[in-house]
C-alpha cells in the first residue's frame, strides 16, 4: 500500500468512528465504491476494511445507534465474503485472511452459513504449506477460530486431516536439532524452511497455532468413534509413547511460574475461563489419583495442587 492510500484509508477512519450520521453516509459511499472496484484496489481497502471490523468489536453498545460500523457491519461482511468466492480472486491475500478472522470473531453480528463455513476451510486448509510464513500462520489461526468456535464436525474433518498430514511431515523432515532450536532460549525466532519436495515453512508461531487446533479438536469430540473429550484426554495421560504426560507436566510447572501472564492469556481469550481452567484440573487430578494410573503421580498432584493454588490467588 503506498502512503497516499493509507493516509487516505486513516483519514476515512477517523471519520468513520466518529459515531455521528456522517459516518454512516461516509461508510456507506465507501461501500459503493468498492463495489465497483478492481481487484488490486479491492485488496489494498481490506486493511482499511479490517480496521473498521476491529471498531465493530470494541464499540461501547451505547452508540450503537450511530455507530457506522455496526450497523453497515451486514454489508462489510457480505462485501468480504463476495471476495472469497470461485474466481473471484486468484488467491486470498493476507488482507482477506484477516477480515475472514474478523467475521468468525465476531459471528453474532453476522452468522456465517454452513456453506460459508466449508469454503473458509477450503481457502484456509491448502495456505498451512504456503511458502510465505505470515500466510501460514493466519491461515491455521483462522481454522483454529473456526474449529474452537463454529464450525461443525463434518467441516472439521478437513481441519483434522490437515493436522494428521502436518504432523506426519514435521516427523519426517524435521531433525532432533531442529526441534532443539526451537526449544532454544538463544533464538528469538526460528524457521524451518521447505525444499522442493517439503514446500512449507514452520516457526514458532505455527506451532503453536498447531498446538491450539490440537486441543480445539479434542473439545469439539469429533465423532462418538473417537470417544469423548474425558476419555480422550485420559487416553493421553496414560500413552507411553506421545510424551503428553512430559510435556503437559512441563507446562503446569511453566504456567505456575509465569501465572500472571497465564492469567492475562485467559482473560483475553472469548473460548475458555478461569472456571473451565479449574474444573479441567479437578478432573484430571481425579484422573491421576486413581488407583489405576500406572505412574508416580505424587510429583505432578503437587504440582496441580500448586497451580491450583495460585490460580486461585487474586
Amino acid at each position: 500500500m503506498d502512503f497516499d492510500l493509507y493516509q487516505q484509508n486513516q483519514q476515512t477512519l477517523s471519520q468513520v468512528i466518529r459515531h455521528t450520521t456522517s459516518s454512516i453516509k461516509i461508510l456507506q459511499t465507501r461501500i459503493v465504491q468498492w463495489t465497483n472496484a478492481t481487484e488490486k484496489e479491492i485488496q489494498a481497502d481490506l486493511d482499511l476494511i479490517h480496521l473498521i471490523f476491529k471498531h465493530a468489536r470494541a464499540c461501547c453498545s451505547s452508540f450503537a445507534s450511530v455507530c457506522a460500523a455496526q450497523n453497515l457491519y451486514p454489508q462489510l461482511a457480505q462485501f468480504v465474503l463476495d471476495q472469497t468466492n470461485d474466481g473471484k480472486t486468484t488467491a486470498p491475500s493476507y488482507s482477506l485472511l484477516v477480515c475472514m478472522i474478523d467475521l468468525v470473531k465476531r459471528d453474532s453480528l453476522f452468522p456465517l452459513s454452513s456453506s460459508q463455513l466449508h469454503n473458509f476451510v477450503a481457502i484456509a486448509s491448502p495456505l498451512w504449506s504456503q511458502r510465505k510464513i505470515y500466510m501460514c500462520r493466519k491461515s491455521m489461526e483462522l481454522c483454529y477460530r473456526l474449529m474452537s468456535s463454529v464450525i461443525d464436525n463434518d467441516h472439521g474433518s478437513i481441519i483434522v486431516n490437515n493436522v494428521i498430514l502436518y504432523i506426519r511431515q514435521c516427523r519426517t523432515h524435521m531433525t532432533r536439532a531442529d526441534v532443539e532450536r526451537i526449544r532454544s532460549d538463544e533464538y528469538t525466532e526460528f524457521y524451518f524452511n521447505g525444499s522442493d519436495t517439503l514446500p512449507m515453512i514452520y516457526d514458532r508461531t505455527t506451532f503453536k497455532w498447531l498446538v491450539q487446533i490440537i486441543f480445539a479438536v479434542f473439545s469439539k469430540q469429533i465423532g462418538d468413534h473417537l470417544a469423548l473429550i474425558n476419555e480422550i484426554k485420559v487416553d493421553l495421560l496414560l500413552e507411553t509413547d506421545s510424551g503428553f504426560i512430559s510435556y503437559f507436566q512441563r507446562y503446569i510447572v511453566y504456567a505456575t511460574q509465569n501465572m500472571d501472564a497465564f492469567k492475562d492469556a485467559i482473560h483475553s481469550n472469548h473460548y475458555t475461563d478461569l472456571d473451565t481452567i479449574q474444573s479441567i484440573i479437578a478432573n484430571v487430578t481425579l484422573v491421576i489419583e486413581g488407583i489405576g494410573f500406572p505412574y508416580n503421580a505424587k510429583p505432578l498432584i503437587r504440582r496441580l495442587a500448586n497451580f491450583e493454588k495460585k490460580l486461585s490467588e487474586d
